[in-house]
Parts: structure tokens; C-alpha cells; sequence
């Protein structure tokens, strides 16, 4: 018995050893590759050559393995999501969109031309733990810039380490990747390439489902949920993270879900699976129909309403120790509502036509009435090609492909569009140059005299045209004249010493005395033009009429308060105040 009690000992002593010294041998793992899931490798047959290589043995392998082992202890399982994300990602790098052009033509470059999908084959040949920390890369990137995320992930990436080694136990072979992992070195360069590939595979997959992230960005952008309510940045992100996996793979198996928090409209947005919406104040339902959602997984969105006015859309504030070297923690926001979400250079115009609307102030109330006027604005520039008016107005030019995109917009693309404007006007006071007290609305256009003299060719004219009048009756008729408020003078042609001779005419048709009767009795107030005129006449089409007292006066019942009691001026009529 004694002997057998030895041996016993002897094989519980050697196991402890054994196991200590599997923690503390530093092996290096990541080199080992697993084989990708078959719904990874639609993704795979669309990356490049170097891509491929790079995600099964190079760098951006090596960083999966190493993360996916070291945050796998505290992961929940997520096979089916995970299944689904990567039909998802195929699907996506099947798109035409991605593929406009044949690679060979770009020569040498061609293993660089494409769109970025490493980040993800690397995790599919690291294991689902790797896939998981894919997700977390998408969703760090599409809430924050790079420097921020990456300074998050090595927070990230130290907490972890931490973690593990205070609450590592030497005697149990569980988590023994883990502690491994927590000896190899994640450099911040490592991890900020990881971070560009995943923010690169964002830029085209957001290209590809913009439809789906128009329709789920206007609704982000009026929840004003809070991603997370933790202090720390590690426990904040973990939470944040964790929480977004599993409700989507409830969703996916379909189950419904509650929205309280933004955790999982950030992953929605990120990773591209699109259950049905339920918003509730104002109440609608958005329906995806996602086919990689069963039936039944609805998402209930609005139960916390955004203050009036806020579109700043699911909230986050982290406070980030390692964004720099030296001093105290930065306390950053982020929103993925939209004004956080990325946009394009013709987004960017939009806000620039935004912020010119705002420097017009309340001449241009509609925005689509101030696309109008750009456009027929472009058009009185004449019949030059587009290349030849970039040249020449070239800021004129972004204006009107802006103003354009906005009249030819279809509804839902006109909502966004319309967004972006209101930020424009309402953040971008100053994004080109101060603008306030410097341009006169519409280009100067609101200004009659402006307007007047801008008609006159450059040329000269030696009289007005009738379809200038008709014009001007127009313009009359529009800000809401009647016959007693205005008239308009139009210049006749020069007498003999140069001296331009001018004529009046009503803006608005005067009603004819006496009153005739129509057919079944009744007074028929039928109205008129009349003109004055001390030669001849430039309106053929209408009768000079003369004052009763044959004199150069003009009889003018009912005229505004500052032409009362004093004699009739010209020069003082409200339309025609220029040389017309």
C-alpha cells in the first residue's frame, strides 16, 4: 500500500509540473491554420492572390490566432451567426459593384486593386473565436476613427493580458491557449493593420447594402440610445460586443428582441444582417426581408425616445488610456447616427450646398425649390459641356451635381440627402469660408436690381422686350402685388439726343368699367392691362392709353403709402427700379 500510495503521488506531482510548464512555454501557435467554414469561401475565390496568402499564413493570420485565442474564454458560442456572417461576406464580394473592372488591366498593381476582405479569411482560417473577434473589429471601426480604435484595442489587448494572468491557475489545463497567448507580443502596429483591413472590408461592404443602411440609418439617427453605460473601457466594449452577438444570433434563429440599448444597432450597421424593424414613435415598420433571418426575429426599436432635435443617433463615450503616450486618459465621443456615419465626396457636396442654403438665410426655405434654381441657374450659362463649366465655375459645377442628385433622388435616397443638408446648414456655417455677410441670397438674384440689371445683355438694349414685361407681371403676380401696388417701367427707344425715353405699364390686370354681364345676368370682372406711354410703344399687343389731362402724369388710384399726397415719381416704383 505504501508503494502504491508512491506511485500515486509521483503521477499527481508529475501532472502539476507538466502543467506549469505548459504555461510557461512559449509556443507559437498562430502559425497553425484551420480550415475555413464552406460558407467562407465564396469570399475566398474574390480576394486577390497576396490577400489569400496574407490571411492564411501572414501577418493579419498570425494577429487572428493570437486574438481569437486570447479573448475565446470569455466568448459566447456563435455558430450560427457566424455561419451567417459568412454567407453574408460572400455574397457581398460576389457584387458586381466591387468588380467594375478587370484586375489585369492595372499591370503590376493588380494584387492591390480590389476591395479588403483579409481580416475576414483570416479569422475563418483561425477558428470562430477569431470570427468573433472579426465582429468586434467591424463594429470598433465603424463607430471610430483609426487612431481611436486601435488606441482601444491595445487597451483592450493589456486589459486581457491582465486579466488572464491575475486569475490563471497553473493546475488546470483549461485555458491553456489563453495563457499562451497572453506571452506572445500584439504589437499597436498589428493591431492597427488589423483595424485597417476590417475598416477597408467596411468602405466596400457599405457600397454594396447601401440601400439597407440608408433605410437603417434613418432610423438610428432618431433612437438616441446609449451603446453602453459601464466605466471602464474594457468592461464597456466586452459588454458592448458581447451583447451585439448574441441578440443577432437570437434574431437570425428568430426570436424577437427589445431594443434598450444601441449595442446591437451598431452591429446591425457593421456587419450587414438586416432583421425587421418595429419603431415605435413614430410608429413604423421597416420589412428587410433578410433571408438569413428566419421568421420571427423582429427587432422593437424606439421604446427610449431622443430628445426633440437630437439626430446624433446611438451614443458612445469611452475613456481611452493608450490614444497617446504621455499624460491623462481622453475622454472621446462617437454616434453612428448621421452625423457619425461615413460619407462620400458627393455626401460632402451635399453638405456644401447645405451650407450655402444656410448662408441665404430665409430666401430659400425649401431645399428642393434651391436645387431648382441652381439648376435653371446652370442652364442660363449656355450650352457648354460639362468638362468646359468645371473648368470655369468649378465650385458652381459641385453645386449643381448636388442640386441634381437631390432633384433626381428617389424617396428614400431623398431623406437621407435631405439629412445631410440639415447639416450642413446647421454645422456647416463656416465649413468653406464665411459665408454670413458676405453672399446675398440666391446669388444676388433675390435683389431686384440685381435681377434687372443681370437680364440686360452685354451687348445694350436699346428697349425693353414684351417678354421681359410679361416676366416682370410674373414676378409681380408671385409676391402677392395687387393692381394698386406697382407698375412697371420699361425704357423706349432714345430720342434724338440719346436720352432714353421710358413707359409704364400695370404689373397686374386692372378691372375693366363698366362691368359687362355674361349670359345668365351675372357682372363679369373682367380684367386688363393698360399702358401709358409718351411714344411708341414696345407691348403691341396692348392699347396705349393716355391721362385724362393728356399731360406727362400717370393717374395711380390707391398707390402705396410713401407715394401719397405728393406728386407721382418714377424713378420710385417699387419693380423696374433700374435702367428698364
Amino acid at each position: 500500500m505504501a508503494a502504491i500510495s508512491k506511485v500515486a503521488a509521483s503521477l499527481v506531482s508529475a501532472t502539476n509540473e507538466n502543467t506549469f510548464g505548459l504555461a510557461n512555454f512559449n509556443i507559437d501557435f498562430s502559425l497553425i491554420k484551420v480550415e475555413a467554414p464552406v460558407e467562407y469561401q465564396g469570399l475566398r475565390s474574390a480576394l486577390s492572390r497576396r490577400r489569400v496568402e496574407n490571411a492564411e499564413q501572414g501577418p493579419q493570420h498570425r494577429t487572428a490566432r493570437r486574438l481569437g485565442a486570447l479573448f475565446e474564454q470569455i466568448l459566447p458560442p456563435i455558430k450560427t451567426l457566424a455561419e451567417a456572417y459568412g454567407r453574408r461576406a460572400s455574397e457581398i464580394a460576389g457584387s458586381a459593384k466591387l468588380h467594375g473592372q478587370d484586375s489585369t488591366r492595372h499591370g503590376p498593381f493588380a494584387q492591390h486593386v480590389g476591395f479588403d476582405g483579409t481580416s475576414i479569411y483570416a479569422a475563418a482560417t483561425s477558428g470562430p473565436s477569431a470570427i468573433a473577434v472579426h465582429l468586434l473589429a467591424c463594429l470598433l471601426a465603424k463607430m471610430w476613427p483609426g487612431p481611436e480604435a486601435t488606441a482601444i484595442w491595445v487597451e483592450l489587448v493589456a486589459e486581457r493580458k491582465k486579466d488572464i494572468h491575475d486569475n490563471m491557475d497553473a493546475s488546470q489545463i483549461q485555458g491553456l491557449a489563453a495563457r499562451v497567448a497572453a506571452q506572445q507580443e500584439i504589437s499597436r502596429a498589428d493591431l492597427a493593420a488589423w483595424d485597417a483591413s476590417a475598416r477597408a472590408w467596411l468602405l466596400s461592404a457599405d457600397e454594396v447594402q447601401k440601400f439597407n443602411l440608408t433605410q437603417l440609418r434613418l432610423i438610428i439617427k432618431d433612437s438616441g440610445l446609449l451603446v453602453s453605460s459601464l466605466g471602464t473601457t474594457y468592461k464597456s466594449v466586452i459588454e458592448v460586443w458581447i451583447t451585439a452577438m448574441k441578440t443577432l444570433q437570437d434574431l437570425i434563429l428568430g426570436r424577437p428582441q427589445r431594443v434598450s440599448k444601441g449595442a446591437l444597432l451598431v452591429g446591425l450597421s457593421c456587419w450587414h444582417i438586416f432583421p425587421d424593424l418595429n419603431v415605435v414613435g413614430p410608429l413604423a415598420h421597416v420589412k428587410f426581408n433578410d433571408e438569413l433571418v428566419d421568421k420571427g426575429g423582429i427587432v422593437t426599436v424606439g421604446l427610449q425616445n431622443a430628445s426633440a432635435g437630437d439626430d446624433l443617433g446611438v451614443q458612445w463615450s469611452l475613456s481611452l488610456s493608450h490614444l497617446r503616450y504621455y499624460g491623462n486618459p481622453v475622454v472621446v465621443s462617437a454616434s453612428a447616427g448621421a452625423n457619425g456615419s461615413r460619407i462620400s465626396m458627393e455626401d460632402l457636396h451635399i453638405i456644401a450646398l447645405g451650407s450655402l442654403f444656410d448662408a441665404w438665410g430665409r430666401c430659400i426655405t425649401d431645399p428642393c425649390a434651391g436645387a431648382r434654381l441652381i439648376v435653371a441657374l446652370k442652364s442660363c450659362l449656355g450650352s457648354k459641356t460639362d468638362e468646359d463649366s468645371e473648368a470655369e465655375f468649378p465650385a458652381f459645377s459641385i453645386l449643381f451635381s448636388a442640386a441634381m442628385r437631390l432633384i433626381n433622388s428617389s424617396e428614400l435616397e431623398r431623406q437621407r440627402i435631405l439629412c445631410l443638408l440639415a447639416y450642413g446648414r446647421r454645422r456647416g456655417q463656416n465649413f468653406l469660408i464665411n459665408l454670413h455677410g458676405i453672399l446675398k441670397p440666391a446669388f444676388g438674384l433675390a435683389d431686384p436690381q440685381i435681377l434687372w440689371a443681370a437680364l440686360t445683355p452685354a451687348t445694350g438694349v436699346q428697349m425693353t422686350t414684351s417678354q421681359e414685361v410679361k416676366m416682370t407681371r410674373k414676378f409681380a403676380k408671385l409676391c402677392g402685388f395687387s393692381s394698386g401696388d406697382c407698375i412697371i417701367r420699361y425704357r423706349q427707344t432714345a430720342d434724338s439726343m440719346g436720352i432714353a425715353q421710358y413707359g409704364y405699364t400695370t404689373a397686374i390686370p386692372l378691372l375693366k368699367r363698366p362691368f359687362k354681364r355674361d349670359p345668365e345676368g351675372e357682372l363679369k370682372n373682367d380684367r386688363s392691362h393698360c399702358e401709358w406711354s409718351s411714344g411708341t410703344s414696345c407691348l403691341p399687343e396692348l392699347s396705349a392709353v393716355t391721362t385724362e389731362d393728356k399731360t406727362n402724369r400717370l393717374l395711380w388710384r390707391n398707390p402705396p403709402e410713401c407715394f401719397r399726397y405728393a406728386p407721382f415719381q418714377p424713378q420710385r416704383t417699387f419693380l423696374g427700379d433700374s435702367d428698364r
